[in-house]
């Protein structure tokens, strides 16, 4: 148990001011959802409308936020594990090969169809 001497000596946040903290931690916290409420609707409609693939910008944002150095390391390590676990091959098992794409805004030549991809049927060739 303490003795009494110590718990005199201890200094303590002033009532008033820890509910002034708590009230503004909630106001922001209100703010930040909000705001990624906003975000989230933002994505989704580039998402059906405009082509984006929710998963790569995510990844493609988290790039964009790091210093160069740390994007340029964590780039090797990933073009080295793709090519030691044969990721690129395993993508392209999926019987589709895409080529580059075009933007939304171009325009898709008469020789172009789009086709429907056969994922199921890759499937049960590559587990053959």
């Amino acid at each position: 148990m303490a003795h009494p001497r110590d718990v005199e000596s201890i200094k303590l946040v002033s009532q008033r001011d820890l509910r002034g903290l708590l009230q503004q931690c909630e106001s922001y916290q209100k703010k930040v959802d909000n705001a990624s409420g906003h975000l989230s609707e933002l994505i989704a409609d580039y998402v059906t409308k405009k082509n984006l693939h929710r998963g790569a910008f995510r990844i493609a944002r988290r790039w964009a936020r790091m210093e160069p150095s740390e994007l340029w390391l964590e780039l090797a390590h990933l073009d080295d594990y793709r090519q030691k676990l044969g990721i690129d091959k395993l993508a392209k098992q999926q019987g589709q090969l895409l080529g580059p794409g075009m933007d939304e805004d171009e325009e898709q030549p008469e020789n172009v169809a789009r086709l429907p991809r056969r994922v199921a049927e890759s499937a049960g060739e590559a587990a053959e």
